[in-house]
């Protein structure tokens, strides 16, 4: 799959229960990573949470280093 055809498939923008699913940790401790600005790429607006999908699967690929 080219990059193009997967970036059209998967949401640029995860909410937290996606981002847990990819980090294979639970909604709350998402949350919970969220709360303490641990987790990279978080994006808030009008009153919702999501996560940048890019800077997460950086984040995941250096090994989940501290911010």
């Amino acid at each position: 799959m080219t990059t193009v055809a997967r970036e059209a498939e998967e949401p640029l923008l995860l909410r937290p229960a996606e981002a847990a699913r990819l980090l294979g940790v639970s909604r709350a401790k998402a949350y919970e990573l969220i709360a303490q600005d641990k987790l990279p790429g978080v994006v808030r607006a009008t009153g919702s949470i999501r996560i940048s999908r890019v800077v997460l699967e950086r984040w995941i690929a250096v090994g989940c280093e501290h911010r």
